[in-house]
């Protein structure tokens, strides 16, 4: 008797888990899929760092997109 209910808890334990990574596993691939989607029609959003006009936000394309004063210091 009591190594059937250790048999059934184990396999409820594994059942629960299962299904448990299966659900994470599907909001998993919906969030990926979500965040392609609700992108900018494929388009990469400007970005912040260092080029070749010096720091500030470039396109993918690499061309400096904000105003900038080069002879500043």
């Amino acid at each position: 008797m009591l190594w059937t209910v250790g048999l059934v808890t184990v396999a409820l334990l594994v059942v629960i888990a299962f299904w448990f990574a299966l659900l994470v596993g599907a909001l998993l691939i919906i969030a990926a899929v979500l965040s392609r989607v609700s992108g900018s029609g494929g388009q990469n959003q400007p970005e912040w760092r260092q080029g070749l006009l010096g720091f500030g936000l470039y396109d993918e394309k690499g061309f400096r997109i904000d105003p900038h004063d080069p002879d500043a210091t």
